[in-house]
């Protein structure tokens, strides 16, 4: 995309940066990225990575992407639980 290249992952890298500071500072950004949820899906995020390509590609072309987020979505978060 024409805005990513003229300065949009640039844009991303400081936000980025500005964030991850953010993080290692006790803080009301470092609490926020303590919420168990957020853990819960850290811990699991390489196992989501793995997963929901596949199953992506599983579903076939041609069909809904709300159809295809409502199977693969439930099914990558169980897949990575239990992984």
């Amino acid at each position: 995309d024409e805005v990513m290249a003229r300065g949009g992952f640039l844009a991303v890298s400081v936000a980025t940066v500005g964030i991850v500071g953010l993080a290692l500072v006790p803080g009301r950004t470092s609490a926020a990225l303590s919420w168990a949820p957020l853990v819960w899906i850290g811990r699991r995020s390489y196992g989501i990575y793995l997963l929901h390509w596949p199953l992506i590609v599983m579903m076939g072309p041609g069909r809904s992407p709300w159809v295809v987020a409502a199977v693969v979505v439930p099914l990558t978060v169980l897949g990575a639980a239990v992984l």
